[in-house]
């Protein structure tokens, strides 16, 4: 009997293991004014859940995160935050910045994810996301 049940408890943690995606993140600046290398974060959320803020990096400092996630279709939203004189602010053209930095895509995970963020200042339209 303890077999049985041990031998059912390895399935159900491996079926549940098999069901979460591993997801990369790369994101990155390009056209990084001199002076204008401000501190930032982002927060991720997924299904409107956040599930991680990174730690304070630099615009010029590329940044790689991983996290775990259900496979599947879900909401992926990444706000980017900007520290300017002393106050974390969303960084949006409605906040004077000269890029829209909030991405919100519905993603399939699969097994693997990997999402990458290219934030061109030159060419200031929506960031470039490209999911693999």
């Amino acid at each position: 009997m303890k077999f049985i049940i041990s031998i059912s408890l390895m399935l159900l943690f491996f079926g549940v293991q098999a069901q979460k995606s591993k997801v990369t993140i790369e994101t990155s600046f390009k056209g990084i004014i001199e002076g204008y290398d401000h501190s930032s974060q982002y927060k991720i959320y997924i299904d409107n859940s956040l599930v991680m803020t990174t730690p304070t990096h630099t615009y010029s400092e590329p940044y790689k995160l991983k996290l775990k996630t259900k496979r599947g279709n879900h909401l992926l939203k990444l706000v980017h935050y900007t520290l300017y004189e002393g106050n974390w602010e969303v960084t949006s053209i409605e906040n004077n910045y000269t890029l829209d930095c909030t991405i919100e895509e519905n993603i399939n995970f699969g097994k693997k994810t990997k999402i990458e963020i290219v934030n061109d200042l030159d060419s200031p339209t929506v960031p470039l996301v490209t999911v693999n």
